[in-house]
């Protein structure tokens, strides 16, 4: 890859960068099921940054279908809901930052010469994240958390014994199943337009509430069950309508 070449993937990195920082914050900011109703907006956010800055289009019937996606989080999680202005602006930043990434992701894998030279997806989302951490690294002395660098490696140094799995163990398998998880979104993003990611991405929050669920075993509320029932049912639709409500040839 040339410079120039690099410099193309810059945005992509940003927005990355953007994107995950304030999905972070809008979670401590405020309630977690809060944050994931703001988030579960991300398909309007991405049909709406799509069609009025990529020129991209999605169907009317399609457009419907978000409606009980995104109504069906909001019921799994309205139980649990605390209203927070931080985590609202946080996690709606998120959400347009997200709708930004995963353009600039089709974008960037259609342009011309570019494409060859990366040599692949997890090419591409490698030098993002390449990208994203140059962004962030002034974010550690604006933010004062550098002040914190020798209480952290005290508390590094005296987890890191053989067999125990703590802040250590933690740190590197979060990091690895993060990384992973989100190059295979980016493969799944290649293949279906940004707002279907997104969809996706609102989609999976209904299946991360039923596995926290079973995984720590809290209770599913009749609330969660229905909600995350619809959210999944919306979503099965979505990819069905257009095929559903198609003119039939004559």
């Amino acid at each position: 890859m040339s410079f120039s070449d690099v410099l193309k993937l810059a945005p992509l990195g940003l927005y990355t960068a953007v994107a995950h920082v304030s999905a972070v914050y809008a979670m401590s900011a405020g309630a977690v099921s809060f944050g994931q109703v703001i988030k579960a907006a991300e398909p309007v956010f991405a049909a709406i940054i799509g069609y009025t800055v990529y020129g991209k289009t999605v169907s009317t019937a399609k457009i419907f279908m978000l409606i009980p996606i995104v109504g069906g989080i909001c019921i799994a999680s309205v139980s649990e809901l605390d209203f927070a202005w931080a985590a609202l602006i946080a996690a709606s930043t998120a959400n347009v930052a997200s709708a930004f990434r995963g353009q600039e992701n089709k974008r960037v894998g259609e342009l011309p010469g570019l494409k060859e030279a990366m040599g692949g997806t997890g090419n591409k989302f490698a030098m993002s994240q390449l990208w994203a951490t140059i962004f962030l690294l002034p974010t550690v002395f604006i933010s004062g958390e550098y002040a914190k660098i020798d209480n952290f490696t005290t508390m590094w140094a005296a987890d890191g014994m053989p067999g125990k799995k703590g802040l250590v163990y933690s740190t590197i398998m979060s990091g690895l199943t993060f990384y992973l998880y989100n190059e295979v979104s980016t493969l799944a993003l290649n293949k279906i337009s940004g707002v279907t990611h997104s969809v996706a991405n609102t989609a999976k929050r209904a299946i991360i509430i039923v596995g926290c669920a079973i995984a720590f075993g809290e209770s599913m509320s009749m609330p969660k069950m229905v909600g995350c029932s619809i959210a999944i049912g919306g979503t099965f639709f979505y990819a069905i309508i257009d095929d559903l409500v198609k003119p039939k040839k004559a």
